[in-house]
């Protein structure tokens, strides 16, 4: 009878043991279709440079066959180039890293970024180094460059940002991709554009709301008031929030 249920016992941790390793093989084949993703962008950024360094030869080329009079176009065509392939270059420098904003520099500062990262990332077993961008600032605290071991660790870094307003300890913090100056500049021009749209949007519901209210018949000149008042009210509101975000922007994005 003891054998039995020994043999019953051993079967059914076969069956755990079993659903164990399919579970294991399942979450095997996604981590590998992850790596063969972030091989396959790794690889495409190198032909990228590639055909931006066979571009560069030759414009190069084209040069010594060309006049002085071209000399100063095709210079430029060159320079234009050459910067495209830094850009590249930097991008690829960044791919792994994030970027800390609000961390205090200090020896406390970078204790705090590492029990950030541990809620970040549970399993990260790296250290914060004193990785500042840009030059010393009285008035502003410096953003802190992270760099991790791969892409997958930066987006799920990433990803888990929203984990921290569960930590009021880290309400000063935020988390961000380490952006090139010329996707900063982007950012700020989205940024900007951004604003203006809601602006011009709000003005446009206030005007409307305006009219309405003036065609309203006299008898009900108090809630027009009021109507009018609210709408002052909402457009305030609006353009206050609209001004926040972009200030939120243009700051967060003002790093080199």
């Amino acid at each position: 009878m003891d054998v039995d249920k020994i043999l019953l016992q051993m079967r059914k941790d076969k069956e755990d043991l079993d659903m164990k390793l399919d579970q294991l093989k399942q979450l095997d084949v996604v981590i590998l279709e992850k790596v063969v993703a972030i091989e396959k962008k790794q690889e495409e950024l190198g032909r990228d440079h590639i055909q931006l360094v066979e571009r560069v030869d030759r414009v190069e080329d084209q040069l010594k066959q060309s006049t002085i009079a071209t000399d100063v176009r095709v210079e430029g065509v060159l320079e234009q180039l050459r910067e495209e392939i830094q850009e590249e270059k930097r991008k690829i420098l960044r791919l792994c890293n994030i970027v800390l904003m609000g961390v205090p520099e200090t020896e406390e500062g970078l204790r705090e970024a590492e029990s950030l990262m541990k809620v970040l990332l549970p399993s990260w077993m790296g250290t914060v180094t004193d990785n500042r961008i840009g030059v010393p600032n009285s008035k502003a605290v410096r953003p802190l460059r992270i760099g991790l071991s791969n892409v997958v660790e930066k987006k799920k870094a990433l990803s888990s940002s929203g984990k921290l307003k569960d930590h009021q300890c880290f309400k000063h913090i935020s988390v961000r991709r380490d952006l090139t100056k010329k996707e900063q500049a982007e950012w700020k021009e989205k940024a900007k554009v951004y604003a203006e749209t809601r602006t011009r949007g709000a003005k446009r519901r206030r005007e409307e709301g305006m009219e309405n209210v003036s065609q309203r018949p006299r008898s009900s000149g108090i809630a027009a008031v009021q109507g009018g008042v609210l709408v002052e009210v909402e457009q305030n509101r609006v353009t206050s929030e609209t001004q926040n975000v972009t200030k939120g922007v243009l700051q967060m994005m003002d790093f080199n």
